[in-house]
């Protein structure tokens, strides 16, 4: 319960502070605790910030696997995933704020969590494409470029919502399926040239 209330207080003080320019007395502060009481569950602020992306990771990795197990064409899988995401994302602003915001800050990098959020997603997404590929349900494309392309999509898209604050999550969320569905369906040249001449 008070590792949760730590959690909760970290994601609200990193929204508002970002993590460079939060303690874990202002962490101690919002969750009305001792500041000792945090090093009874984590070592350090930075240990709280990877356990965050640790978590977050693996509640999308079981998505992910539950899909895996799911009738549907593979494209119907990741636009599914592209659902869960931003919903998580809607269910707590302020934690989008710091998975965006910390996921690119290269201070950070080296942490396992961040580390598995930042490159395993988009591991996820290539293999999702490369069955694609094999199943001849979407044009050829080349899995992992294609997976980062999506991952940084979303990722720059939710950036501009949380951090930006131009648009809804729930707007670029429909905006983001569009364009993955419209750019990897066979037709997709077609589509783009149609667009282009507009």
């Amino acid at each position: 319960m008070k590792k949760q209330k730590i959690i909760d207080s970290a994601i609200k003080i990193m929204a508002d502070n970002s993590y460079s320019n939060t303690t874990t007395r202002m962490i101690a502060l919002e969750a009305d605790i001792a500041v000792g009481s945090i090093y009874t569950h984590f070592r350090s602020k930075v240990d709280i910030l990877d356990y965050l992306f640790e978590s977050e990771y693996v509640k999308r990795k079981q998505f992910l696997d539950s899909l895996a197990n799911s009738n549907g064409s593979n494209l119907s899988k990741l636009l599914q995933f592209i659902d869960f995401h931003f919903l998580e994302l809607k269910l707590n602003e302020n934690l989008a704020k710091v998975l965006i915001r910390e996921s690119s800050n290269p201070d950070l990098a080296d942490l396992e969590g961040v580390k598995k959020f930042s490159t395993e997603l988009p591991n996820e997404f290539a293999k999702i494409i490369e069955s694609a590929n094999k199943g001849n349900e979407i044009r050829t494309v080349d899995p992992t470029i294609a997976s980062y392309i999506i991952f940084n999509l979303i990722r720059g898209s939710v950036y501009s919502v949380a951090i930006s604050q131009s648009g809804s999550l729930d707007e670029m969320k429909k905006e983001v399926k569009i364009f993955i569905e419209k750019a990897l369906r066979k037709d997709s040249l077609k589509w783009i040239l149609l667009k282009w001449k507009m």
